[in-house]
């Protein structure tokens, strides 16, 4: 998708990885774009193109997981808002995706020892 749109990005994390020859699998892909307009708008066009940011099943979008969200700093200057574990919970649970099913044991485990459960 973001080679159709004509995204200028670097593959990063464990797909290059895969690449490069390490053996471990991994589910996510990690791109790191351009930071030119013309890239931000192409990459903007093909996330619409995906729906991948707007609203994760089991949502409803930002407004909705922002509320219970919690800020964690991951460094100086660098804050970033993290989906609550009940709203990932809830998103996986929607999802039905097999590999979400399978995290949902784990996922409810550590919201139970969090809530001192």
């Amino acid at each position: 998708m973001l080679v159709r749109h004509r995204v200028e990005f670097v593959l990063v994390g464990g797909v290059a990885a895969n690449i490069h020859g390490y053996p471990l699998p991994t589910q996510d892909v990690d791109v790191t774009p351009a930071t030119t307009t013309a890239s931000y708008r192409r990459l903007a066009a093909a996330l619409r193109e995906m729906n991948v940011v707007t609203q994760p099943t089991g949502t409803a979008g930002f407004a909705d997981l922002r509320r219970d969200a919690i800020d964690v700093e991951l460094g100086p200057e660098l804050t970033v808002a993290v989906a609550s574990l009940p709203d990932i919970i809830r998103s996986k649970e929607a999802a039905g995706r097999a590999k979400d099913q399978a995290a949902l044991p784990a996922l409810r485990a550590t919201l139970e020892r969090l809530e001192g459960g």
